[in-house]
């Protein structure tokens, strides 16, 4: 079995958002979904606030904003991604994340 971070599901796209309230937002899409699905903010869960949904153009709960490679929701910006050592969440503790460049996606 792979470790953990290079697992196939585990890839993802970050994408322009075309929001006009956000001008520098992202989506975040999952690249080896069978169905079309984005990250999205989900404060109001009573388990998990980060979760794998499917794509609702518009919704600032699905936009995201990178500073300094921290990850944070649109909706919150007091917020951050962040792994607890079980799961990937939203909370107070900024983590920073790595980044690969695809250079052919510059050609597109």
């Amino acid at each position: 079995q792979q470790p953990f971070f290079a697992q196939s599901n585990q890839h993802f796209i970050l994408e322009k958002a075309a929001h006009p309230g956000y001008p520098n937002a992202f989506i975040i899409k999952v690249v080896n979904s069978a169905e079309d699905a984005v990250v999205r903010y989900t404060p109001q869960a009573p388990l998990h606030n980060l979760l794998v949904w499917k794509p609702e153009p518009g919704n600032p709960k699905q936009l995201w904003v990178v500073h300094d490679n921290v990850i944070r929701p649109c909706e919150d910006l007091t917020k951050s991604v962040h792994f607890d050592g079980n799961e990937f969440k939203v909370g107070e503790v900024a983590q920073s994340f790595m980044w690969d460049l695809v250079v052919e996606s510059l050609l597109e």
